[in-house]
């Protein structure tokens, strides 16, 4: 694996705007997706590489621009888990304007993100949703 935080950082990508190949070289079979904060008519957890591969087909649909800055990821002592801070600034489909901040918790094995957990304010793209 290349360093861990660039990595990351390429991941953040990913997660937002595919491409969908790339996303399966970047998780584990088991990868665990956590969004502790999502509207109540979103799955907060998903498990396995099909289900959280579901959810990300659809985040891949929604934007056309996305661009992540104010990125810092730091690894947290004596575990394979690594914090980032970050904000967004992106165009959702239909030229809808979205900004939002975070804190993912990103756990990685054999290279690959085997758990991800990200907090984020939900109603920034509540309007979005009903």
């Amino acid at each position: 694996m290349t360093d861990p935080k660039a990595f990351i950082r390429e991941w953040l990508d990913v997660t937002t705007l595919g491409p969908e190949a790339r996303w399966h070289e970047c998780i584990t079979d088991d990868v665990v997706m956590r969004f502790p904060y999502v509207p109540p008519q979103f799955a907060a957890e998903q498990k396995g590489r099909e289900a959280a591969t579901a959810i990300f087909r659809e985040v891949w649909k929604s934007f056309e621009q996305f661009e992540w800055f104010d990125v810092v990821t730091r690894k947290c002592e004596g575990e394979d888990y690594y914090v980032t801070t970050a904000k967004s600034k992106a165009i959702r489909t239909g030229n809808k304007p979205y900004g939002n901040e975070y804190v993912l918790l990103t756990r990685l094995r054999d290279g690959k993100v085997c758990e991800h957990i990200e907090y984020f304010n939900p109603n920034t793209g509540a309007a979005d949703h009903g």
